[in-house]
Order: C-alpha cells, then structure tokens, then sequence
C-alpha cells in the first residue's frame, strides 16, 4: 500500500527535485499494488480518458458498468488514492503519464 507521506501534496514536487529517477519512483510505488490484478491500470487510466465517466469507461473496456465500480474500489484499496477525487486525479494522472513515458503499457 502507498502510505499517505508517499503520496501527499509534496510527493510530486519533491520528486521533480530528485530528477527522473525520483520522479519515476512515486509512479511506481502508486501503481506497482496494481500490477499483481489484471486490469486495474487499464481501468484507472480508461476512467482518466474519459473524462470520470463510467459508462463511457465500460464501453470503452468493453466490461459491464459494476466491473468498473468494482476495479476503482480495488484501486483505492489497495493503494490508498480515490481516481474519484481532486488529489486521485492528480496523482494517478501523474503516475500513468510518466507510465506511457517510459513505455509500459496499462494492463
């Protein structure tokens, strides 16, 4: 699980200060709990690109309206940070677009 020091307010400029290397480490460690459970990546960052809307996030997955309800749940579960709110967007934004920087693919 991210602790909420990993993920506060300050983690994002904090690691822009480290460099790259440190920036990529808060990426990793929001989304690395995800990785063990096949679509959530894919489903956090389907929800992103669809502006929060759930049933374009269905369709778009090609899952049924509770599965993706379901896998935001877990999101938040497992690692602390709600996609729903103002700092989930921010974080998960941050950490899926350095995820398609360094060339991994949402699963």
């Amino acid at each position: 699980m991210v602790t909420s020091s990993d993920t506060s307010s300050e983690a994002p400029q904090q690691a822009a200060r480290q460099g790259p290397h440190g920036t990529d480490a808060v990426a990793v460690r929001l989304l690395e709990p995800l990785d063990s459970q096949p679509g959530l990546t894919a489903t956090v960052a389907a929800f992103l690109d669809c502006d929060f809307d759930r049933r374009r996030t269905a369709q778009t997955l090609d899952v049924h309206l509770n599965t993706v309800d379901n896998r935001l749940a877990r999101v938040t579960e497992l690692t602390g940070v709600d996609p729903h709110t103002a700092r989930g967007v921010q974080l998960f934004g941050v950490a899926l677009t350095l995820h398609r920087i360094a060339g991994r693919h949402c699963r």
